[in-house]
């Protein structure tokens, strides 16, 4: 009767214990199905998104317009197409999770013929975005770039960048031009295979914006004075070796009188358009250096941000920007024209102005600091140009834009992508832009998943068996 009492005890226990346990796990489950949390164990973070792309999803949430995804499969050449397949698939998911007007849809190009006639998708691996109206197409090597030479090789995942500027572009209601001053020296955007400054072109695509080379003097009609054109949002000078024109400079005038956004980028004893010294902006002669600079670079000097929209991001961060071998820049009060630094040294920063090596701050000769190396300036009021509120930033540094520093820099992308912003007046979603990261994943062609399968579910057990008979035989003799 004992034994009765016993078994029914242990049985009855045990139910409960497994009741206790299948309602834990369906609470955890409804749980996880209310409040999704995700963590981001991987080594490259590659399920986290760039700040640059919240902000794009913080702009969507802010009109409430809903974005629909829809992205189609590589072509089946081989083992890279199911590679290619699960890297998009992985980036939808996250997008999803991170915003719930988002809809992600992920097809099987071979097997959903339907959904790419209806789409107009004749391209394997293609991504249409689709909202507010509008639709952008996004082609396979813009998701992917291959390193290295042609054939096997590693990737580079560009699809987040790529993805979010289609977002950027169907929330848009026009498309950003900044036009790139040319015909005086300046530095050159790299553009299909040619040009320099290749990161900053890539930033200012990022954006959804486009950018086009300006000559002012070749690109007018007979007898019509230069003039910027009228869908400009901005116009950037990077680095003149020569000054411009009267005509050219009438040209600027004008498009600053309408409202425009002028950025004007220079090096030490370079060229300044004449216009920007009537706004009070002079660069004496010399080379900024200081007694704090990034190790080791003496050329370098350590520059903080001073408080402005376009570089409130930076001390919120605390991101440090750079600059090398800049020019300073010093003002003069023109009523109408608002000035506001952006980046200066401290005070054990300095204005060498003679070629000593190593250099060293003279009393009387140098220009002791802090000196500001880039101004924003906002026109209005009485001034002549500022009818229309145009706005001009400049900075006494090219390199600033140069894929070396703006790479190694921490704050330099952030900086210029918000300089960018504040001139274009797209102030509303200035935020941090982060440096894209590599993808670092396994990548294995099915004939390989059935060797690691094999492996563990043949090789392994006879490990674990191999041993116990091992063990067990090591008791017995003992």
């Amino acid at each position: 009767m004992r034994g009765l009492q016993r078994r029914l005890a242990t049985g009855l226990n045990a139910v409960i214990v497994a009741a206790l346990v299948v309602g834990i796990t369906a609470t955890l489950v409804e749980l996880a199905s209310r409040e999704r949390v995700r963590w981001d164990l991987s080594e490259d973070s590659s399920a986290t998104l760039k700040p640059e792309t919240l902000a794009t999803l913080d702009e969507l949430s802010a009109r409430g317009e809903r974005v629909r995804v829809t992205a189609f499969s590589a072509q089946a050449r081989n083992g890279e197409a199911m590679f290619r397949d699960r890297l998009v698939r992985d980036f939808l998911a996250t997008l999803q999770h991170a915003s719930p007007l988002l809809e992600t849809t992920f097809v099987e190009m071979d097997r959903d013929r339907l959904t790419a006639e209806q789409l107009g998708v004749d391209r394997y691996g293609t991504i249409v975005v689709q909202g507010a109206g509008d639709r952008v197409d996004i082609g396979e090597r813009e998701i992917f770039r291959r390193r290295g030479s042609p054939g096997p090789g590693e990737l580079d995942f560009l699809g987040e960048a790529a993805i979010s500027r289609g977002i950027r572009q169907v929330l848009s209601d026009r498309t950003r031009r900044i036009y790139i001053l040319s015909g005086h020296g300046e530095r050159t955007l790299f553009d299909r295979g040619v040009g320099e400054l290749q990161t900053i072109a890539g930033l200012i695509e990022e954006q959804g914006w486009t950018f086009v080379a300006l000559d002012l003097l070749a690109d007018r009609r007979d007898g019509v004075p230069p003039a910027v054109p009228n869908d400009a949002s901005a116009v950037m000078v990077i680095g003149p070796s020569h000054a411009l024109t009267q005509q050219e400079e009438a040209a600027l005038r004008t498009y600053l009188a309408g409202g425009g956004g002028l950025g004007v980028f220079v090096e030490p004893d370079g060229v300044l358009p004449e216009l920007v010294e009537e706004l009070g902006l002079l660069s004496p002669d010399g080379v900024v250096l200081s007694e704090e600079f990034v190790y080791p670079f003496p050329e370098r000097p350590i520059v903080h941000p001073v408080r402005h929209p376009v570089t409130e991001v930076l001390l919120e961060d605390r991101l440090r920007a750079e600059v090398a071998h800049a020019a300073g820049l010093e003002t003069v009060p023109v009523d109408g024209v608002r000035a506001a630094p952006l980046l200066q040294t401290g005070r054990r920063g300095w204005v060498e102005r003679s070629a000593e090596r190593p250099a060293v701050f003279t009393p009387g000769e140098d220009i002791e600091g802090p000196v500001v190396v880039a101004w924003a300036v906002s026109l209005g009021g009485p001034h002549p140009l500022g009818r229309g509120g145009g706005r001009v930033v400049v900075v006494g540094d090219v390199d600033v834009l140069g894929d070396e520093v703006i790479n190694e820099a921490p704050g330099n992308r952030t900086f210029v992508v918000n300089l960018m912003r504040w001139l274009v007046r797209s102030d509303d979603r200035m935020s941090r832009v982060g440096r894209p990261g590599g993808i670092r994943r396994l990548t294995m062609t099915p004939e390989q998943l059935t060797r690691v399968r094999w492996l563990v579910m043949g090789a392994l057990p006879l490990v674990v068996l191999l041993v116990g008979a091992v063990v067990q035989w090591r008791r017995r003799r003992g």
